[in-house]
């Protein structure tokens, strides 16, 4: 099984909700992000992912939205624009926590086989400026 990892953002003074979550995605569509023709998702903390493609993204973000204002895990998965092989799943974990998972095969160290939070983090600096953030955790898996 490959190894992949996880990027962990923790605020302390701001509630994630379903207008914080879709501030996130779109900022991060507006900076180097996509949805793939067909993409992931997680609704209700099912943990049943499905596919779909990329015509069904507003019924499957009315999904996550209403997981999130039932306070369950959900995810919408994204790839970066550069290259589709590059993904994360935007994970609601809870009020106060989201998490980047990192999906496919992630971007390693040089002559490493681990993870390489730094390019991620780069990728998602966008969303630091939105939201107030306390804590981020990197956990390579």
């Amino acid at each position: 099984m490959a190894k992949t990892g996880a990027i962990f953002v923790d605020t302390s003074s701001i509630i994630i909700d379903e207008s914080v979550y879709e501030t996130i995605m779109n900022t991060l569509l507006n900076n180097g992000w996509a949805i793939n023709d067909e993409f992931s998702y997680m609704v209700d903390g099912t943990y049943d992912f499905q596919s779909t493609n990329r015509q069904n993204f507003g019924q499957v973000f009315r999904l996550v939205k209403n997981s999130i204002s039932n306070g369950k895990e959900c995810f919408i998965s994204l790839s970066h624009q550069d290259n589709v092989s590059i993904a994360v799943e935007v994970t609601y974990l809870n009020s106060k926590s989201i998490m980047f998972s990192i999906v496919e095969d992630s971007v390693t160290l040089k002559n490493m086989k681990v993870t390489d939070f730094s390019f991620y983090i780069e990728r998602l600096a966008s969303i630091f400026e939105v939201i107030d953030f306390n804590r981020i955790k990197c956990i390579y898996d």
